[in-house]
């Protein structure tokens, strides 16, 4: 197949009328041209959502083979070709069985057999966090940090987790994060009580990335600057921000751009089970969940995950002045190079993955490919 971009994503930057040639599972040539199978307006690369907990009615935390097939569709239709199974603080046995099941499914792609967007790993968004910290996470299920409690977790599966969340001022946490660091996993600090000296040292000990910036962690003060300080100020930590203008402010998220640069964001969606669905109430995980005016309310009253998918966000920083490609690749090939993907997903070359979505001049998803799976507008 071949694709027509009157404007493609290579190596971060436009270039006009360029074909793209898939073959297989493979991007096999990318050059000129001005005609193709199908044409889009914008080409590139899918986007990889690392922070994902499910939507349209799909839970990780809960997961059922009808409703992840659907899930994973849908999915593809707003451009999203990768995604962590992000698996929040729960009863041990219910996340071990969340593990198992995203193991099945990574299993069953791998054979061909369940098609839509491509489940690349685990994310563990806990159990080793801060209680004080813990936001819309249930209090109770919180663990120490300790290699016994994550073995737990995981069981067999540890080779799929890619990614964990974790409180670096708990004890024992900077310990652990340096083996999991050490064994390949992105350890991130987050629901987090921190400050500025405790993530320099978090930094020091495997902590590579922040788990969606400003939420759940002291905000910025000038005498006590806090995580997301150190997060905009270090080069070495890859911050998540979820771009919906909920949870953060337009101007906050234009001064993440700033400090960081697309290639130190990885921007993700912490979409639920209710995100697409209908307004109205749910129970996600024994949690009351109010769907209102496309937001997500806690019985609290306070923010309860994200309502709109990963393409919205794209939408949301493009519209403040952020350039398109920095937005693009904040949402597709950082994510991929901080999870260790970098040499097979994120960009438009010539032996890549074919992860590619199509966008139209609005940034609507009009075509999108995983693999040999495709999704088309038309």
């Amino acid at each position: 197949m071949k694709i027509h971009a009157k404007r493609a994503l290579i190596h971060g930057k436009w270039q006009e009328n360029r074909v793209v040639e898939i073959c297989g599972e493979r991007i096999a040539s990318v050059g000129c041209g001005t005609s193709g199978d199908i044409s889009v307006e914008f080409l590139t690369p899918g986007l990889f959502d690392k922070h994902h907990h499910g939507g349209v009615g799909f839970d990780c935390a809960a997961p059922e083979k009808e409703a992840c097939a659907v899930w994973l569709k849908h999915l593809l239709s707003h451009g999203i070709t990768d995604v962590l199974f992000t698996i929040a603080t729960g009863p041990v046995e219910v996340t071990r069985k969340a593990v198992a099941f995203a193991a099945e499914v990574m299993d069953r792609q791998a054979n061909g057999e369940l098609p839509g967007a491509r489940v690349r790993g685990v994310h563990l968004e806990g159990p080793f966090i801060n209680p004080k910290r813990r936001g819309a996470m249930a209090g109770e299920y919180v663990l120490a940090p300790t290699e016994g409690n994550f073995q737990a977790l995981v069981g067999e599966h540890e080779k799929i987790i890619r990614a964990i969340t974790v409180a670096p001022e708990m004890p024992g946490a900077c310990e652990l994060a340096e083996r999991l660091a050490s064994r390949g996993i992105h350890v991130q600090a987050g629901h987090t009580d921190a400050d500025y000296a405790g993530m320099k040292r978090a930094a020091e000990h495997g902590f590579s990335g922040i788990t969606h910036m400003f939420n759940a962690m002291a905000d910025i003060e000038h005498r006590k600057p806090g995580p997301a300080a150190f997060g905009m100020l270090d080069d070495r930590i890859c911050v998540e921000a979820i771009c919906d203008f909920v949870h953060l402010a337009e101007p906050v998220v234009r001064l993440i751009f700033k400090a960081k640069g697309a290639a130190g964001i990885a921007m993700v969606s912490d979409c639920g089970m209710v995100s697409g669905m209908p307004e109205g109430e749910y129970t996600q995980n024994n949690h009351y969940i109010l769907v209102k005016d496309n937001r997500c309310y806690s019985a609290s009253g306070g923010i309860s995950g994200s309502y709109v998918f990963l393409d919205s966000g794209v939408r949301c920083v493009a519209g403040a002045g952020i350039p398109m490609e920095d937005a693009f690749t904040a949402a597709s090939a950082t994510p991929a190079r901080c999870l260790g993907f970098s040499k097979t997903l994120g960009d438009l070359v010539p032996g890549m993955t074919a992860s590619l979505a199509g966008w139209d001049s609005g940034l609507n998803c009009t075509w999108a490919c995983a693999g040999t799976d495709a999704f088309s507008k038309a």
